[in-house]
């Protein structure tokens, strides 16, 4: 089976990340996945063309290549999956939904409409726009329960062909790492190995919520007494999250990494993990620290409590600087507190790679037999 997972570009980012992992996986089980960028390449989609391996399954064909829709580009779309012979198009974002879904349906393919995200509130045309795409495409994926009930009874769409599919991650790549791994990961990347690290890993805009990180920092004095905020990711904030850290003295206490890759080694060098945005669909790097067996800290929304749940003892709201740096000061100071984080998620369900991979291949088998 072929099957063209079709985004607009593929920057770093969760979907991004889980989109590639299952490729992989479901290679071995005959399906087989070629990425396709309408716009731009990105950072994950600059690894999957520089690969030997998948670079030639990684296609940038710039059909869309600006705000406006272009026509011309989704019949050259069309013609290209039906040229190349396809046998499914699966499509991650909502521009990437608008080109794919109907270019599927031109070329007489079956799609898959990839919701990552909890269903929030739409403008009107966009609203009319997600009703229209849903009822073309073979099938939807939602990342929990809640979600896919939302998009069901919001866009009247039949339940059989909604699926809830959460994130999963690949506890060969990330897991627990002793003391010595510990230190011996700090020492490859050039990270101190005393002193307390908290980790965040997240685009730098508004919606990530960092400035929350700085404050709370700020607030609860682990900067002066050797800890270190380390938050990884790029984005518009980034200037602006800098001179935070400054105003606040923190220059040396919160350290902005950028984008790193592998993230691995960096989840696993950490002491505790926090996550503390203001809107989530279901993060993939918040299932990454459980699977790292990390402390988290996190704010109390719908999509991190759809994975913690709502008795988890590091919640916080997320404009609660104070309420954060308490907790920030006994993830630090308190082993206890830190043991019973564990111990809490050690009882949470985690979604397994294994049952996300098969629930993928089952997707794809359903809407090309129907």
């Amino acid at each position: 089976m072929k099957v063209a997972s079709v985004f607009m570009g593929m920057p770093v980012g969760g979907a991004e990340d889980l989109s590639v992992g299952l490729a992989r996986a479901l290679r071995v089980r005959g399906i087989k996945t070629s990425f396709v960028c309408l716009r731009e390449q990105g950072v994950v989609g600059g690894e999957l063309a520089a690969s030997a391996e998948e670079g030639k399954d990684f296609h940038l064909l710039k059909v869309a290549p600006g705000k406006r829709f272009s026509w011309k580009g989704l019949f050259s779309l069309s013609l290209w999956f039906r040229k190349n012979g396809f046998d499914a198009v699966h499509s991650h974002t909502y521009h990437a939904h608008t080109y794919a879904v109907l270019a599927a349906k031109l070329a007489g393919l079956p799609s898959v409409l990839h919701h990552h995200k909890t269903l929030e509130k739409m403008k009107w045309h966009r609203g009319w726009m997600m009703r229209w795409m849903t009822a073309q495409a073979g099938a939807v994926v939602a990342l929990s329960g809640q979600t896919a009930a939302d998009l069901t009874r919001v866009f009247r769409l039949d339940p059989a062909k909604v699926h809830a599919l959460p994130n999963a991650v690949d506890s060969s790549v990330f897991f627990p790492a002793s003391s010595e791994e510990k230190r011996l990961e700090r020492n490859g990347l050039g990270l101190s190995s005393d002193g307390f690290f908290v980790g965040s890993v997240a685009s730098l805009n508004e919606v990530k919520n960092h400035r929350a990180t700085v404050e709370a920092f700020a607030a609860s004095g682990l900067g002066k007494a050797g800890g270190t905020a380390l938050i990884l990711g790029e984005g518009r904030e980034r200037a602006s999250l800098e001179k935070l850290a400054r105003d606040r003295g923190l220059e040396n206490a919160v350290r902005f990494a950028g984008n790193q890759r592998p993230v691995a080694p960096w989840l696993r060098s950490l002491d505790a993990f926090a996550m503390p945005s203001y809107w989530e669909g279901q993060s993939l790097a918040l299932l990454q620290a459980l699977a790292c067996n990390l402390p988290i800290l996190a704010s109390d929304i719908e999509g991190n409590t759809a994975v913690l749940t709502k008795k988890h003892p590091g919640l916080f709201a997320p404009d609660d600087h104070e309420g954060y740096s308490v907790l920030l000061k006994r993830v630090a100071g308190d082993e206890n507190f830190r043991a019973g984080l564990i111990e809490f998620q050690a009882g949470l369900t985690v979604p397994r790679w294994e049952d996300l991979t098969g629930q993928m291949e089952s997707v794809y088998r359903k809407i090309t037999t129907a």
